[in-house]
């Protein structure tokens, strides 16, 4: 499962996979951790769009 991050200025936004469970921990906070040390990110968005809620 990748979490695609995008940077867009001031803003990263965290893409999430269809599959979002308890197995993406890892990914979602290896792909989250590192933006919280950049000074110039400002937000974190998580889009949960393309996430299956039925799964």
């Amino acid at each position: 499962m990748t979490i695609q991050v995008v940077l867009a200025g001031a803003v990263a936004c965290l893409h999430m996979p269809a599959k979002f469970d308890h197995t993406v921990h890892r990914a979602f906070k290896e792909a989250y951790s590192p933006l919280l040390d950049q000074a110039e990110i400002r937000e974190i968005a998580v889009d949960l769009s393309a996430v299956d809620l039925f799964a």
